[in-house]
This record gives C-alpha cells, sequence and structure tokens, in this order.
C-alpha cells in the first residue's frame, strides 16, 4: 500500500558539462545588478563572471571562505539590499549555496536569519519570495542547488540550523562537472561521501516515499561507483557527472524524505568545531547510527526486516552486488573510510565531556525526527564512541 505523498520541485535544473559557461543566458531576464556569493577563490571562475559582464551585467561579490554563519547570511543580504541587486548567483560548494539561497530569502524578508532558523530561532515563517537565485555548484555533495533549506551555523549556540520554506528552492541550478575539476582530494572524499549518506538516509528515512526512493535507488546506482572513480581519477569526466548527478538526487531526496541521526548529529558537532568538513563527520559517524537503527528495530520485528532491506538495498547499488547485505554496507564504508583517511571525531578537538550537550542536541534536530529508530541516550554515546 502507498501512503499519500507529495512531490514540490519549482528548481529548473541543467545537467551537463560545458553548461555553467551559459549562465549568461539564462541570468538575462533576471536583471542587471547580480550580487555573486561565491568561495573564498572567485578567480577560479573568471571565465563564467567575464561572460556575465559581457552581457552587460554588473558584479558584487561576498565570499564565504567556511561553513556560513548567521551573521555571513545576514551580510550578504544587507549587500545585496543596499546595492538593490535583482538577482543573486551562487557557485561554490554547498556553503557557497545555502549562503546565496539565505541571502536571496532575507533581501525579501526583514529581520535576522536567526529569527526564521529552526531550534535555535524564532522558526518565523518565511512570508515572501525570495530574489531570483541562481546556483551552480562545484562539490558533489551536498545537493543544496535543488533543497528548499539554508543550513547556517551559530557560533553562540554552538551549532548548525535551517533556514526552511519552499521559497527557498533556487530559480535555477546549473549541475556542470566542468565545474570542481580541480578540487583537492580530500574536498572531493567528503562531499562525496556527504551526497552517499544523503541517498542512504532517505532512503531508510520514516518518511520515505515512492519518488525519494527512485531518486535513492539511481543515485547509488551512479553514486556508488563514481565516488571511488572521482577520487582516484579526478580527471574522470564521466564519473565527475555521475556523481554530480547523485548529489543532485540526493538534495531530492532528502527535501521531500528527509534525512535521519547522522545529519542530526553531524549538524550539531559542525557548530561546535571549527573546519570540520560536514562530509567527513557524515560518514564517521554513519557505521555507528546503521549498527544503533539495526539493533533498536530488534523490538520491532516488522520494521527490522523493512530496514535490513533497505540497508542491504543501499549495498547491492553501491556495490553493484543483488546479493550484498546490511553488513555489506558497514563492511563497504568502514573500508573507505580508512583507505582514504577520514578523519576521527577526536580529530576536531572535541571533548568526551561534551557528549551529554551533544546528545541533548542532536536528539532534538530536524533530521533525527526521519531517523527509521528512537534511538536512546546509551545508543548514541556508542555512535559517537564508534565515530570517535
Amino acid at each position: 500500500m502507498i501512503e499519500p505523498f507529495d512531490v514540490l520541485c519549482p528548481t529548473r535544473v541543467i545537467v551537463g558539462s560545458g553548461k555553467a559557461k551559459e549562465v549568461h543566458q539564462w541570468g538575462e531576464p533576471l536583471g542587471k545588478r547580480v550580487l555573486v556569493v561565491t568561495g573564498s577563490a572567485p578567480a577560479r571562475h573568471d571565465e563564467v563572471w567575464s561572460r556575465l559582464q559581457a552581457r552587460g551585467k554588473e558584479l558584487r561579490f561576498v565570499t564565504i571562505g567556511r561553513e556560513p554563519t548567521v551573521e555571513d547570511a545576514d551580510a550578504a543580504a544587507q549587500a545585496g539590499r543596499d546595492w538593490e541587486a535583482d538577482w543573486v548567483l551562487g557557485v561554490g560548494g554547498g556553503s557557497a549555496i545555502d549562503a546565496a539561497k539565505a541571502a536571496a530569502s532575507l533581501m525579501r524578508n526583514p529581520g535576522s536569519a536567526l529569527e526564521y532558523l529552526e531550534v535555535i530561532g524564532a522558526g518565523r515563517p518565511v512570508a515572501h519570495a525570495s530574489v531570483p537565485v541562481v546556483v551552480i555548484p562545484t562539490t558533489a555533495g551536498t545537493g543544496a542547488e535543488v533543497t528548499r533549506n539554508a543550513v547556517l551555523s551559530s557560533p553562540v549556540h554552538r551549532t548548525k540550523a535551517s533556514l526552511r520554506s519552499p521559497f527557498l528552492y533556487p530559480t535555477l541550478a546549473i549541475v556542470d562537472p566542468d565545474m570542481g575539476g580541480d578540487a583537492p582530494r580530500p574536498v572531493l572524499v567528503a562531499a562525496g561521501l556527504d551526497a552517499l549518506v544523503q541517498l542512504i538516509e532517505p532512503l531508510t528515512s520514516r518518511r520515505a516515499q515512492p519518488f525519494s526512493d527512485a531518486l535513492c535507488r539511481e543515485g547509488l546506482r551512479r553514486g556508488g561507483p563514481a565516488f571511488q572513480r572521482v577520487v582516484e581519477q579526478p580527471d574522470d569526466r564521466d564519473a565527475r557527472l555521475n556523481m554530480g548527478v547523485a548529489a543532485l538526487f540526493s538534495g531530492l531526496a532528502l527535501a521531500h524524505a528527509g534525512l535521519g541521526a547522522v545529519h542530526g548529529m553531524a549538524g550539531v558537532l559542525g557548530g561546535h568545531v571549527s573546519g570540520a568538513p560536514h562530509g567527513a563527520l557524515c560518514a564517521r559517524l554513519l557505521p555507528g547510527v546503521i549498527t544503533a537503527n539495526r539493533r533498536r528495530l530488534n523490538e520491532e520485528p516488522d520494521r527490522q526486516i523493512w530496514l535490513e532491506h533497505r540497508y542491504g538495498e543501499a549495498a547491492a547499488l553501491i556495490l553493484n552486488r543483488p546479493s550484498a547485505t546490511a553488513d555489506d554496507l558497514l563492511t563497504w564504508v568502514t573500508e573507505r573510510l580508512e583507505d582514504y583517511g577520514v578523519p576521527r571525531l577526536r580529530t576536531f578537538g572535541l571533548a568526551q565531556t561534551e557528549v551529554t550537550a551533544l546528545i541533548a542536541q542532536a536528539e532534538r534536530a530536524s533530521s533525527t525526527k526521519s531517523n527509521p529508530a528512537s534511538l536512546t541516550k546509551q545508543d548514541w554515546e556508542d555512535v559517537l564512541r564508534s565515530a570517535w
């Protein structure tokens, strides 16, 4: 029996090699003044900027060299308002894209980003549509190009939370494998693992539904083999394109089915440590969360059968081996963590004394609500210990 579900994807998505160089065509009707939100090295994308300027566009840059904070989003929005920008262009990894989406929203909605954030903020509804926002991801990881939220960190609260609304969907997303070919290996590893976790969690979510299931299955089928090729042969354009599609599908899937305890805790950890790659945190947490979910659902036989099948299905798609099981998924993830030197949690300066506070925050996180099992405090402690 299929339970009722809904699908919303207002973003136009263009996928293909070289498509980012055509952004000037798509941006033509959006206006003259463009607020560009990008990473700390905007010169990497000079060809994109020059094509826009050749069409008479005026560009003003805001650079984001880390995961964006509430203050970053507020400052970018103020820059856009003061300059009366017609539209926003976000080019970069998930951080730049989330900052662009948040800025575009705040340009039309008064007040600070904190007023709109979940959990740590007032959760004020976003009342007005964003200014048009076009995004071009340069990493295949977060899927932020097609999600209705922008993740922001709050150093004061030592956590990350989402500004969330259907108005946050970008107007246009361009997925071009040529935009991330020069990314360093640690970035490729962290981004790729993030995309794969974002396909596994919606597939096993309490909110899983046929639309998200189809995206997860195709994303894992493409992303599993492509991930290792991208890391080991970054000049493989076909692998980069498949990884970009996997990340795109992960964003669509999580927007419709939610995530799980991995992202619930990863968001909290990201607020407690500086410079920890989100994808690396997610990957380190994944084996412990899989183990905890399987153990906790021992008490619900029907749900346990369902979950074992879903984890086995993910393994079969990643490994291209129909007989693969949940144990094979655990083995594959654990081996990749060691093969690629994904850092353990303790390397980021976390202290054991923080565990209680971390768990309390993770239990309240919106992603945790979609986890297939209700984890106990002991489960959470085991998850953190396994990743420590």
